[in-house]
């Protein structure tokens, strides 16, 4: 059984990478659209599997459209990303294991987890006609 499971697994995993290039580069495709419409500047060289956007860099009132946001996208079907919400996997984690006194004492990581930044899909099935109206949303939301 085990035998027969590492040959379906393996034939899995060589049609996925068969289809890599064109996914990677679909991804790419998204992120540039989301970068020009909310000028934004991320590295395209970068995979995307999500396109991360920190609201804070967006709005003086990050809150409330993350929360005007998700809900707009949802009801359009859009499934977003809400990943950056603790430091860390395990919310409990002894900071002072790691040489840390509090969560601020990662600035970039504590800012992201704040429930501000939303991700936006890239993959396969985004269209460019999803990605622009996606951002269209998004930036409706700003306003």
């Amino acid at each position: 059984l085990a035998s027969k499971y590492d040959k379906r697994l393996a034939f899995f995993v060589n049609k996925q990478f068969k289809k890599f290039d064109k996914i990677m580069n679909h991804r790419r495709q998204i992120a540039e659209i989301y970068n020009q419409k909310l000028g934004l500047s991320y590295d395209l060289d970068n995979a995307f599997l999500r396109y991360p956007v920190d609201l804070n860099q967006l709005s003086d009132d990050p809150k409330q459209v993350y929360t005007k946001l998700k809900a707009r996208l949802r009801a359009k079907g859009v499934l977003v990303g809400t990943w950056y919400t603790s430091l860390f996997m395990q919310d409990k984690l002894d900071l002072k294991k790691f040489g840390l006194s509090s969560s601020k004492d990662l600035p970039t990581a504590h800012r992201l987890s704040d429930k501000n930044t939303i991700n936006l899909p890239t993959n396969i099935h985004v269209s460019k006609l999803d990605a622009e109206m996606i951002a269209e949303v998004v930036l409706g939301c700003l306003n």
